[in-house]
């Protein structure tokens, strides 16, 4: 009799969260530039998505340093 070894779910886990992360830094830079387009004129709006987009990075687990480089510019 013939067993395959069964994998566990560990042995998947790391290449989908460097995926996951890889996406998610792209979708950030994505949201953060339309939110920029659209708040071109309005200061306000702009700073509540500012805010709502730290909260969200801090959410996230993301410390200090990483968002003021996610924020920096080149």
């Amino acid at each position: 009799m013939c067993m395959s070894k069964k994998k566990k779910r560990a042995d998947y886990d790391s290449p989908w969260k460097e995926i996951l992360e890889a996406y998610f830094q792209q979708s950030f830079y994505n949201f953060s530039f339309l939110i920029q387009q659209q708040t071109q004129k309005d200061s306000k709006q702009r700073k509540y998505w500012k805010f709502s987009l730290i909260r969200r990075l801090y959410d996230k687990g993301l410390d200090e340093q990483d968002i003021r480089n996610l924020y920096k510019k080149d």
